[in-house]
């Protein structure tokens, strides 16, 4: 697997979940799904694992029940005795996506728009980030900028592996709209949902023709177990 690929699920307002927990959960998994006190909460997770398994099984060609996770001291996760493909996982109100890459360290983030959230930017971004932002003259159009630079932050800090033990304003991300490079990382943005702005942050030179996006339906994922 040479490219990069990006597979995203909307959440369905209902849907069958005893199959799903008892197939692609292992007892851990289960432990932690009813551990979960917002139904909400306990979908996500379910949904989150469901497509990721399906993704890795898709393109390791291992059987579900052959792939475990474990999550580092950083709460990455990771497969068990097995380094590639690369991978990793977001979620943001009805919508989940993961990434894969055989080739270089990935790191995802999905963000839901319409949230309110530039009061952290002090806090968060440095002097020209927060530039970027305060530019852009209508709220909307703040609120995007806001996102397209956390969520690079974000992509690029999952993708090293150590979360927010880094320090967001030490890390410094291109701000342009299209896809860029910025030390030794290649980072993409975009909107599949007018709510919704994802970006990913790739370990190496990734031209766009080698990023590969499909939405996924849970009729695909509820087919394996037929």
């Amino acid at each position: 697997m040479k490219d990069v690929f990006v597979y995203w699920i909307e959440v369905p307002e209902k849907f069958e979940v005893d199959s799903l927990v008892n197939y692609f959960l292992d007892e851990i998994e289960k432990e932690r799904y009813y551990s979960y006190l917002n139904p909400k909460k306990a979908e996500e997770f379910l949904l989150g694992r469901v497509l990721l398994k399906w993704a890795l099984s898709k393109h390791t060609r291992e059987s579900i029940h052959g792939i475990s996770l474990q999550a580092d001291k950083y709460g990455k996760l990771a497969q068990k005795d097995r380094i590639t493909p690369f991978f990793n996982l977001t979620h943001s109100e009805n919508m989940i996506a993961c990434i894969l890459s055989e080739n270089g360290k990935v790191g995802v983030d999905l963000e839901f728009i319409p949230y309110e959230s530039l009061e952290v930017m002090d806090l968060v971004f440095n002097n020209r980030e927060k530039a970027f932002v305060l530019a852009e003259r209508s709220i909307n159009k703040r609120k995007e900028a806001f996102y397209l630079v956390w969520t690079r932050k974000e992509a690029f800090m999952k993708a090293i592996g150590k979360g927010f033990s880094l320090n967001p304003k030490a890390i410094d991300i291109p701000t342009n709209y299209e896809s860029s490079r910025k030390g030794g990382f290649s980072y993409f943005s975009f909107k599949f949902h007018e709510d919704y702005l994802l970006s990913l942050a790739y370990e190496g030179n990734l031209d766009k023709e080698h990023l590969h996006i499909e939405k996924v339906f849970l009729k695909q994922l509820e087919k394996i177990l037929n």
